[in-house]
């Protein structure tokens, strides 16, 4: 994607019935961290299973941070990486 929003591109594929949602870079501007849901896109149900996940910018390094898979109603707030890049809240 370009810095003004045009030519979207897909930075990852996912298989079918999981969700990545919540996207967020990181402060430095090289990573987005995000969260996997399992379910039906557009369509959060308590039965659905949330997991964080951090990748490059420009797709490398695909990176499973969680694998508890939370409710995802409890994953519903914004991600936010902390300043160094290590934390995901």
């Amino acid at each position: 994607m370009n810095a003004d929003g045009s030519k979207p591109g897909v930075i990852v594929s996912l298989p079918t019935g999981k969700n990545a949602e919540r996207p967020s870079w990181s402060p430095d501007g090289t990573r987005i961290v995000f969260q996997v849901r399992t379910g039906l896109p557009l369509i959060v149900q308590a039965t659905d299973q949330v997991d964080l996940y951090m990748v490059n910018a420009d797709g490398s390094n695909l990176t499973r941070l969680t694998t508890d898979g939370i409710s995802a109603i409890a994953g519903l707030a914004p991600l936010r990486c902390i300043k160094n890049g290590e934390r995901v809240f």
